[in-house]
This record gives C-alpha cells, sequence and structure tokens, in this order.
C-alpha cells in the first residue's frame, strides 16, 4: 500500500501563555508536526521520528502524521540558538532529515525546512533499500508432522546495500542456507528466537555464521531457510515470522539508536523488533 500525504498539519502548542510567537519568556513548549510519506510502505509501518539535542522522539500515525513535542529549549548553558535535525527513519529505508533554526530558545524568522508555526513544509519521503517477504513452505499436514520446514525471503534490492546475516554452512555436506528467524505471537506478542544447528559425525555441534553480503541495486534475491521442528518449540497459536538481518545504513544518530532501545536493537534478540521495518511477514499457525 503507498502512502501518500499531504504536507502541514497543526503548529505551536504554548504551556503559559496565550502568545504565538513566543514573547512571553515563561513559554518552554513547542510542537514540531507534519506528515511523512513512505515509497510502497506494505504493512504500514510507521515512520520513527527523532529530534537531535532534544532527545524527543514519536512515530507516525496511520496517515503518516506526526508531532514531536520540544521541551527544555532552555539548556544549563542559556538559550539554544543553532539549527536542530529531525530524523525520520524505517529501518529498510533511507534515512531522511528536516532542520529547524532557533535562535535564543525561540524558532528563528530563517526557517527553510518548517514554517514559522513549526509546521512541516519540506517534503519528506523516504525511498525503500529493500522490500521483500517471507513464504513458508508447509504441506497440507502439521508444522510437527514435518521434520525440516523450509521458507523463502523473496528481496527485491531498490539501492546498493551491505547486509550481516546468519548462514549455516556445513562443506562436507553441501548444506548452505540461511539462519535466523523470529516467531512472534499474534496474540500476546510473546517472541522465539531460532537458529539453526545441526552435529557432524563425531557429535560436535555445527553452529550457523554470521556473515557479509553485498547486493547491487535492482537485484532479486531468494533466501532459503530450514527448520528443524525438533530443535522448535512453539505454543498453540498463530505466530508471524520474520528474518533477521542487519542492514548497514550510512549513518544512524547514536541518539536516535538509544531511544530505540540502545545498540540491542541490532542483534538477534527482542529489541531488534523496536525498529520499525517493512517486510511482509510468514505466518503460520500451531495447533
Amino acid at each position: 500500500m503507498n502512502k501518500k500525504n499531504s504536507i502541514l498539519i497543526f503548529g505551536f502548542f504554548i504551556s503559559c501563555t496565550s502568545n504565538p510567537f513566543w514573547n512571553d519568556p515563561g513559554t518552554v513548549e513547542l510542537i514540531l508536526s507534519g506528515t511523512v510519506t513512505t515509497e510502497n510502505n506494505h504493512m504500514g509501518t510507521p515512520v520513527f521520528v527523532w529530534s537531535k539535542i532534544f532527545d524527543s522522539y514519536t512515530k507516525t500515525d496511520q496517515d503518516g502524521k506526526f508531532s514531536v513535542l520540544i521541551k527544555n529549549n532552555q539548556t544549563p548553558h542559556g538559550s539554544i540558538s543553532g539549527s536542530i535535525k529531525i530524523y525520520f527513519f524505517i529501518y529498510n529505508y533511507e534515512m531522511d532529515s528536516a532542520i529547524v533554526n532557533f535562535t535564543n530558545g525561540r524558532l528563528s524568522k530563517n526557517q527553510a525546512d518548517f514554517s514559522l508555526n513549526g509546521e512541516l513544509i519540506k517534503h519528506i519521503h523516504l525511498t525503500k533499500i529493500l522490500s521483500g517477504e517471507l513464504e513458508p513452505q508447509i504441506l497440507e499436514n502439521k508444522f510437527y508432522d514435518q521434520n525440516i520446514i523450509r521458507l523463502f525471503f523473496n528481496i527485491d534490492i531498490h539501492q546498493s546495500v551491505n547486509i550481516d546475516l546468519y548462514k549455516y554452512i556445513w562443506d562436507e555436506d553441501t548444506l548452505d542456507f540461511h539462519s535466523g528467524l523470529i516467531f512472534q505471537n499474534i496474540e500476546n506478542d510473546s517472541l522465539v528466537f531460532y537458529r539453526y544447528s545441526a552435529y557432524d559425525d563425531y557429535g560436535n555441534i555445527i553452529n550457523d555464521q554470521l556473515i557479509h553480503l553485498s547486493f547491487e541495486v535492482n537485484e532479486h534475491t531468494e533466501w532459503e531457510y530450514f527448520i528443524n521442528t525438533n530443535q522448535l518449540t512453539l505454543l498453540p497459536g498463530e505466530y508471524k515470522i520474520l528474518p533477521y538481518f542487519i542492514i548497514s545504513h550510512n549513518f544512524i544518530p547514536l541518539g536516535m539508536i538509544n531511544a530505540m532501545g540502545g545498540d540491542q536493537v541490532f542483534s538477534f534478540s527482542n529489541k531488534y523488533l523496536n525498529m520499525p521495518i517493512d517486510i511482509i511477514p510468514g505466518s503460520i499457525i500451531i495447533d
């Protein structure tokens, strides 16, 4: 579903004063607002919006609208003056930003990306790095009636990208497939993490490996996954399945990473899902 939205909403929100231009020195709050559009956002994934310096963040609503409450415009060193960046982020999209200018803790008259009322006037349209859909290959019988389940993640690369991911590679058995899947219970959001492993003829465990891959623009690729059902315990319920991979972005502000949960958002853990991502998940039902 392609989200097309118009730009501009709202304006200032002032506490303790009715002056819309912040002439009252007691005013300490401001809302920056606007609308962001995204390219081919199949899952309606919200955009993460974060402001540098103020460390305020929010997500867009279903219409792509956002509002960021700016507090503490006064610092221990005095009023803020200068340019502050507002960042817009979905994990598998190119990040974008807009600049808001302050003078002595108030909105400057010199603005390009925002209006004097705090409304976004720059066109922010996030473009996709990659898109993909995970498809489990399950026979008509039940999940646990099969020893091995195969899944295929079909990916279209829209911009050249480097990715780190898990693969199970065992040359002696000529095995080479992807690994690292997250199962999320749709009813209660509980998570189960799965990585493939096996034993060689001598009883030594063979684990998957984190490897680095590069993809070119307009490339189509397919990642194959194996699940050994004896290694995976899923309680009855409906699950969506997401693949784990690390996209190499040119830059993500450290403050925004911390706002999403810290460095663990890039790890194979429950914090990984803190990052908004537009991937079509697979689904299974466990009876």
